[in-house]
């Protein structure tokens, strides 16, 4: 039976009474033709159905539920048949889990393959359920089932209901999703689900992201199955989410409360839970208001600071001024409030900008994984690089808003009428301008302490009035000024895209770098032995204690820390940190680090920002350098190519301290 037809029978089986043709044919977007040939060759294969046709009222499904989701079952399995070899083991792990205990003669008729290719994919299968905690059992006599816990069963099939269904890059509509889910879930109807979710954005004020809304309503589908069969969940809440006056159980509330009365289902506590655990790490695009914002704020003051404070870091990385980008503010909280969710939860999301990221905005990315300690210092989490990937797109879009907004005086003799007419032909011309202030030749002093990029003057002053450069125009701004004015704004775009310095004054300076932890031409087997020896050092000159080792190792098996460019940043927990110190590794051939990843440059960082711990400003500025250094492929060719140990240290102390700036070309 095909999807369409499976489609078809459930519109008629939830359908109060007859069906017209043109509505069937509206509800499935075919022609009426299709339809009648659909219903024919349903007819025809399954004669002892009662399938009703009357003229003038059209055609009536006389079934009950327990023979709707047997006569679904047995035709199809819910599978997309595909022919791929890749989606096997992905088919194959479906039947399992829905029809288990199954023999596998019975799996490789439903999917027409050979016994050989059955076993074949059997065992892609079993280490594909592996990765979700799941176990195949094989039992003489009574053939394949599975072995798992309800939460990762629920996951696994989220999983493969993305990959085997919900496939389109073009955003389908709640009810069209809703129709993947009943075949997907043998006929279960999850309209009524639609209406809950749109409720609660409306009562609330905010707007999920078409992601979350999805998800959200897979996983309310998939209870009120699992329930209906005695499946329901056992969860238990993580501290910080037992207090019931959260966000995310007053929103768990409303859903439970519409699942219960809508389903006549009794909410179990693990049920429940497993609500809040949801709904905590759906992500909110937007508002409706700003008063729902400020609301929503209100109820993380902990995660509000957290935002403060990873913008505080990226500016001091970065050096680029996010403090007044209130876009970058809500939505980085937004997108913090629902990460933190996930890592908590141990759910990893996949990144497919991330190559693309590493490869186009390398600082960023780089800069992006400096930003991993506040999530270690705050909450004891390893952050992933699909995580450190969204968190770069925040601040590349940020850094993007910063390059096109140019911050201008407006420097006038001739009085109120003509300085407002001149800023008013800016602000429609150049919609990224920003006009600070209008001032005269009298206000120089206001003009040296201004943070504006340039001065638009309509009198000359020289080139630069009060230290800032200038600009003059015509009062009605010609032609020519305008060409003049998108020159010089172009200019600055690009130079604030590519800011990054690293130039401040440290007092107290501390050597991060040191010959005794710099090991050059390593030709070493294996990333454990590598990460083993370096840390070993550390240990032995008593800079961490011998737990910072199993941390670097821990987190290397959870994610990677390759960073691009052939370079990996590993580090351990913090609080395992007895002096900040950084030790590097230049290998003789490029090691294999995560996945497809291979890596020939290695700085393993000892690195403790808490309080006012020595190395800390050191420490920022080692960001802001190896931000800079993967970006340019000559200066990190060069860090690999250095004679000694000291020669190395001595280098990249001095681009920490300031003394070394790198660029293109690499010049000392």
């Amino acid at each position: 039976m095909k999807p369409r037809q499976v489609s078809l029978l459930s519109i008629l089986y939830h359908a109060d009474d007859y069906m017209v043709m043109h509505e069937l044919a509206e509800r499935q977007s075919v022609s009426e033709r299709t339809v009648r040939a659909d219903l024919y060759d349903i007819k025809s294969k399954n004669p002892s159905l009662k399938l009703l046709t009357k003229p003038n009222k059209g055609v009536r499904l006389l079934i009950s539920q327990e023979e709707f989701e047997q006569l679904i079952s047995e035709r199809i399995g819910s599978l997309p048949l595909d022919s791929h070899e890749e989606k096997r083991a992905e088919q194959f792990a479906l039947l399992l889990l829905k029809n288990a205990p199954c023999t596998l003669e019975k799996i490789t008729e439903r999917l027409y393959l050979s016994r050989s290719t059955a076993i074949k994919v059997l065992d892609e299968t079993e280490a594909w359920l592996r990765t979700y905690n799941i176990s195949l059992v094989r039992r003489r006599g009574q053939g394949l089932s599975v072995s798992y816990d309800e939460v990762n069963w629920r996951r696994v099939m989220w999983e493969l209901f993305l990959r085997l269904y919900h496939q389109d890059s073009n955003r389908n509509s709640l009810e069209m999703v809703c129709e993947q889910i009943r075949i997907f879930m043998d006929g279960f109807e999850s309209v009524p689900l639609i209406f809950a979710i749109r409720t609660l954005e409306e009562q609330y004020g905010f707007v999920l992201s078409y992601g979350s809304r999805i998800e959200l309503l897979f996983y309310m589908s998939v209870a009120v199955v699992r329930m209906r069969k005695g499946k329901a969940v056992e969860v238990e809440l993580l501290p910080d989410k037992e207090i019931e006056d959260t966000l995310e159980h007053k929103l768990a509330l409303e859903l439970s409360d519409y699942i219960r009365s809508k389903y006549i289902l009794p909410i179990p506590p693990g049920e429940y839970n497993a609500l809040v655990c949801l709904v905590s790490r759906m992500e909110i695009q937007d508002f409706v208001s700003a008063e729902k914002t400020a609301q929503f704020m209100s109820y993380y003051p902990r995660y509000v600071d957290l935002t403060h404070r990873i913008i505080q870091l990226a500016i001091s990385v970065l050096e680029v001024d996010f403090s007044s980008d209130e876009f970058l503010q809500i939505h980085l909280l937004l997108y913090l409030r629902a990460a933190i969710a996930r890592m908590m939860q141990g759910i990893k999301v996949h990144n497919p900008l991330l190559d693309q990221i590493k490869e186009r905005y390398p600082t960023i990315f780089a800069a992006a994984w400096s930003l991993s300690v506040l999530f270690e210092a705050d909450l004891n989490l390893d952050i992933n690089e699909a995580e450190v990937g969204f968190l770069a797109l925040h601040f590349g879009g940020a850094i993007e808003r910063v390059s096109l907004t140019n911050r201008v005086l407006i420097l006038c003799n001739y009085g109120v009428s003509v300085s407002r007419l001149l800023q008013a032909k800016l602000e429609k011309k150049f919609p990224g301008i920003i006009v600070e202030d209008v001032i005269s030749t009298a206000d120089e002093e206001k003009a040296r302490h201004s943070t504006c990029d340039f001065i638009i003057a309509t009198i000359p002053v020289g080139k630069h009035f009060g230290g800032k450069e200038v600009i003059v125009v015509d009062n009605f701004l010609a032609a020519h000024d305008i060409s003049a004015l998108e020159k010089k704004m172009k200019g600055l775009r690009s130079i604030k895209r590519r800011k990054i310095t690293g130039e401040k004054e440290i007092e107290n300076r501390l050597e991060l770098f040191r010959p005794e932890f710099i090991f050059l031409d390593v030709k070493v087997r294996s990333k454990k032995d590598l990460l083993s020896d370096m840390c070993g050092k550390l240990v032995e000159h008593g800079y961490v204690t011998p737990e910072f080792c199993q941390t670097v190792l821990e987190r290397e098996e959870i994610t990677s820390t390759e960073a691009g460019s052939g370079v990996a940043i590993p580090h351990g927990a913090s609080k395992y940190v007895k002096q900040s110190v950084i030790s590097v590794a230049v290998l003789q051939q490029p090691l294999a680090w995560y996945g497809d990843a291979k890596i020939d440059l290695l700085f393993l960082l000892a690195a403790d920002l808490s309080g006012d711990k020595p190395g800390k400003q050191e420490l920022l500025q080692f960001y802001a350098a190896f931000a800079a250094l993967v970006e340019h492929p000559q200066s990190l060719q060069r860090v690999k190519d250095m004679a000694s140990p000291e020669e190395l240290a001595g280098y990249m102390n001095n681009i920490v301290r300031g003394g070394y700036r790198i660029n293109e070309n690499d010049s000392m």
